[in-house]
């Protein structure tokens, strides 16, 4: 029993000191998320020192990682005017919190092939171009920054994750008719300022957490329907378009952004409401 005893004690102890390798080692570098993190960074410029093939990923500059299970769960690189693509499935399958802001990333983004447990994605102030397709984001997307770029078309915002509260598209070439009808229940704010964004947009359907809606700086026109905005709002902004007409408001004038040429006042026979009143629409001859 002696013998046993000393014999299974240094076969233990070498035991011990493989497994202290084994998890060292792997707790320097994951390899599918190193390989992936390569080919993201590969056509960038400049590029940190530290992002190498044979750097740990998660010893590279801007890379965090769980402290668990070593994945790469967050990626900052913001405002260090890098030129390169912006390829989505090259993205470490783990990734929930990516801000690339501030940079010079050209290209169409897949948004549909983004990881699946992505949280946040910060693209702003690059300069992407192409059609968003936001119909097909991850479900649990809660902040989708892409305001500053050059991206263009329709955006559909029927289908966005339910989850999803901030949501910046402003300074694009963005066109057509904006869908308020389906946007997600706890949707805070929607930024649409400055781009081509152009007839009615209906009102009557904002999500009741809704604080902020920027449209002002578009081709916006006709006479919106301002009576069942969410009573909770902070900032409705329309500002620098081209509505006409007279509509009634449920929310106060100080939340609303209007045209220089446009009054608010409150509603005398009915004081929870106001009057908000846009220049004449074509036509209109009182």
């Amino acid at each position: 029993m002696v013998f046993v005893r000393h014999f299974l004690r240094p076969m233990l102890s070498l035991l011990l000191i493989l497994c202290a390798f084994t998890l060292t080692t792997l707790s320097l570098s994951y390899p599918s998320d190193l390989e992936a993190m390569v080919l993201l960074t590969m056509d960038w410029s400049p590029k940190d020192p530290s992002w190498t093939p044979q750097t740990p990923v998660c010893q590279w500059v801007g890379v965090t990682c769980n402290n668990q299970t070593m994945r790469v769960t967050q990626f900052i690189w913001s405002g260090h005017l890098v030129k390169g693509t912006f390829n989505t499935t090259q993205v470490p399958s783990g990734m929930q919190f990516l801000s690339l802001y501030n940079n010079q990333l050209s290209g169409t983004p897949d948004l549909s092939a983004l990881p699946t447990y992505m949280q946040t994605l910060d693209l702003g102030d690059n300069l992407f171009t192409g059609q968003p397709n936001l119909s097909n984001l991850p479900k649990g997307m809660q902040y989708l920054y892409l305001g500053g770029n050059k991206l263009s078309g329709n955006p559909d915002l029927s289908s966005l994750p339910m989850g999803l509260q901030y949501l910046y598209l402003y300074n694009n070439q963005l066109s057509g008719t904006p869908d308020l009808s389906s946007l997600p229940d706890y949707l805070q704010t929607l930024d649409l300022r400055g781009n081509q964004l152009s007839g009615t947009p209906n009102f009557s359907y904002l999500p009741m957490y809704l604080q902020y809606l920027w449209l002002g700086s578009n081709q916006l026109s006709g006479t919106p329907n301002f009576s069942s905005l969410p009573l909770g709002m902070y900032r409705l902004d329309v500002s620098n378009n081209q509505f006409c007409g007279t509509t009634i408001s449920q929310v106060t004038c100080t939340v609303l952004s209007l045209p220089d040429n446009t009054t608010c006042i409150k509603n005398k026979t009915s004081p929870r409401s106001y009057i908000v009143t846009f220049p004449a629409c074509q036509g209109d001859s009182s």
